[in-house]
C-alpha cells in the first residue's frame, strides 16, 4: 500500500514536470518576447504557474485514481492496461495542446484557446497566411517532441506498475476516493469552509504577476488548462448567441440599416439626425454589478438612472473574456479577433 500511495504522489510530480518542460520549451521557442525580462522574473512564471500546473494536475490525476480505487473489482491485469492506456493518452494530449500553443503564440503573441478552432470553418484564412518556410521547423520540432515524448512515457509505464494484489480489498478503494476528495483543493485552487474562502475559484489571472511584460504572464498559464477553460467559457457564449432565429434577425437588421422598406423610414432611436456622441466605456465590467440587469443593487445607481433616461441593451453580451478582444471589437465591430491580426 505504501509503495502504490508513493508512485501515485510520483505520478503526480511527472505530470507537473512535464507542464514546466513545456513551459521552458515555450519561452526558448518564443525568446524575443522576453528579450526584456531578466532570470529572476522567468524564474517567477514557474512559481506563480505552479498554481494552475497543480490544479491541472489534479484534473488529469482523477482518471488513475478511479482505476486504482476499482483496481480490486477490475482485477490487476485489466487495471494495469488500463492505466497505462490512460497515462499514455493524457500526456500524448498534453503534447498536441502544448506544441499548437507555441505556433499559434509565435503569429499572434497569445495562448491558444477556443476562439483559435473557429478559424477551422474557413481553413483558407489559414493556409493563405501558411508558407512552406513556416512549417518546416514546427514540424521537426514536433516530431521531435512526439518522439522525445514516446520514449519518455515508455520509461514512465515501464516506473509506474503498481501493485494490484487484492491484499487490501475494502482499504484501496477508500484511501484512492479519499485521495480523490483532497484532490479538488488544487483543482479548485484552495478551499471553501465558512467563514474562510481562499482563493476559489482559480483562473487564468491567479498566474499574473507582471504588470510591465505580458509574455512572462502568458508563460506563467498553463496551455492545457487555459485551453480547456475556454472550451467551457465557449459554449456558454454560443449558447446566448441564439437568441431569434437568423431570419427574424436579418430582417430586424435591415431595418435599422437604412435598407429599403418601401418608403417607411428605417428606425431611429435618436431625436436628431446628426447627434453629437460621446462613447464612454466602462472596461472590464460585469452585467453582476448593475442592478438594471438583475445583478447587485446599488453598485451602479447613475447607470440605473440613465437606463430609464435612454435605451438599455439587456441583451448585450461580451466579445471576448480578455480586454484585448473586448476593446478591440467595441471601436472596430469585429468580433474578437487576436491583436496582432492584419485586417
Amino acid at each position: 500500500m505504501k509503495n502504490n500511495l508513493f508512485k501515485y504522489f510520483s505520478l503526480w510530480g511527472v505530470f507537473i514536470l512535464y507542464f514546466v518542460f513545456y513551459r521552458t520549451v515555450f519561452i526558448l521557442y518564443n525568446v524575443s518576447a522576453f528579450a526584456d525580462a531578466n532570470i529572476e522574473t522567468l524564474l517567477l512564471s514557474y512559481l506563480y504557474g505552479l498554481k494552475l500546473d497543480l490544479s491541472f494536475s489534479g484534473y488529469m490525476m482523477l482518471i488513475p485514481s478511479l482505476i486504482l480505487a476499482a483496481s480490486p473489482a477490475i482485477g490487476p491485469k485489466v487495471s494495469t492496461r488500463i492505466l497505462l492506456g490512460s497515462i499514455t493518452l493524457i500526456l500524448a494530449t498534453v503534447s498536441i495542446v502544448e506544441i499548437i500553443d507555441l505556433e499559434v503564440y509565435s503569429y499572434w503573441g497569445e495562448k491558444f484557446d477556443a476562439m483559435h478552432l473557429r478559424y477551422l470553418n474557413d481553413p483558407k484564412q489559414i493556409t493563405h497566411s501558411i508558407t512552406f518556410k513556416t512549417l518546416v521547423f514546427p514540424i521537426l520540432l514536433s516530431l521531435l517532441l512526439f518522439y522525445s515524448h514516446f520514449k519518455i512515457t515508455a520509461w514512465l509505464v515501464g516506473r509506474f506498475s503498481f501493485n494490484f494484489k487484492n491484499r487490501y480489498y475494502w482499504q484501496k478503494p477508500l484511501l484512492f476516493f479519499t485521495l480523490i476528495a483532497l484532490s479538488l483543493i488544487p483543482i479548485r485552487g484552495g478551499f471553501s469552509i465558512i467563514p474562510f474562502r481562499l482563493g476559489i475559484p482559480i483562473n487564468v489571472g491567479a498566474v499574473y504577476f507582471d504588470t510591465d511584460n505580458m509574455a512572462v504572464n502568458h508563460a506563467a498559464v498553463n496551455t492545457i488548462w487555459n485551453f480547456v477553460y475556454s472550451m467551457k467559457k465557449a459554449s456558454k457564449i454560443d449558447a446566448r448567441y441564439d437568441l431569434m432565429p437568423d431570419s427574424v434577425a436579418a430582417d430586424l437588421f435591415s431595418k435599422i440599416n437604412g435598407a429599403p422598406t418601401k418608403g417607411t423610414p428605417y428606425l431611429s432611436l435618436l431625436n436628431t439626425p446628426q447627434p453629437n456622441i460621446l462613447l464612454i466605456i466602462l472596461e472590464s465590467f460585469t452585467a453582476k454589478g448593475v442592478e438594471v440587469l438583475e445583478g447587485v443593487k446599488s453598485v451602479t445607481p447613475q447607470l440605473n438612472k440613465l437606463s430609464k433616461e435612454g435605451v438599455l441593451f439587456s441583451q448585450f453580451y461580451a466579445s471576448g473574456h480578455r480586454s484585448n478582444r473586448g476593446i478591440g471589437s467595441l471601436f472596430s465591430s469585429y468580433p474578437g479577433l487576436p491583436y496582432e491580426c492584419h485586417y
